[in-house]
């Protein structure tokens, strides 16, 4: 049963890292049209944490966008695969999400408007994006650790 867990993450994980990657496809792609697609980044943290960095708006994913999705989809290849890397995913999640959950604090304490850049109500999307891209894959994972762990202390052979 947690072998099945383990499986049913790593295919989560391909899913939405293949999702995150067409996605800065497509930002690349079409810098002109596509700029609206940033909402939709399940790392959007990481886009204001690094145009910061340089002083200016990218244009197109920087450096660590994509290195985050590689990232997720060599994780869930490897969980695919049998290999038990929940911990290492737990712990890449935790600290992959902590830009974008700064962002969104900043975004709420500082109650923005659209003249200031980015507002309390453009974050509907961004939120529902990490639910389902970082929070979602995260307590299946923690749930994975969960019943291994009864498994394993259930188990008088082991012992």
């Amino acid at each position: 049963m947690n072998h099945q867990r383990t499986k049913t993450l790593g295919v989560y994980l391909i899913l939405g890292s293949t999702l995150q990657i067409c996605l800065y496809l497509a930002m690349s792609l079409s810098t002109d049209r596509a700029d609206w697609l940033f909402y939709f980044d399940p790392r959007i943290g990481f886009f204001f944490l690094e145009s910061a960095v340089r002083g200016a708006e990218l244009v197109t994913p920087g450096i660590f966008q994509w290195l985050s999705a590689v990232w997720i989809l060599l994780l869930g290849l490897m969980l695919l695969l049998g290999l038990p890397l929940v911990k290492t995913y737990i712990a890449s999640e935790i600290v992959l999400s902590i830009p974008s959950t700064f962002f969104f604090l900043a975004i709420v304490w500082a109650n923005l408007s659209p003249a200031h850049g980015f507002s309390v109500g453009e974050l509907l999307f961004p939120v529902i994006v990490m639910l389902v891209f970082s929070v979602a894959p995260l307590l299946l994972a923690f749930r994975t650790r969960k019943k291994s762990g009864r498994i394993e202390l259930s188990n008088p052979a082991r012992a």
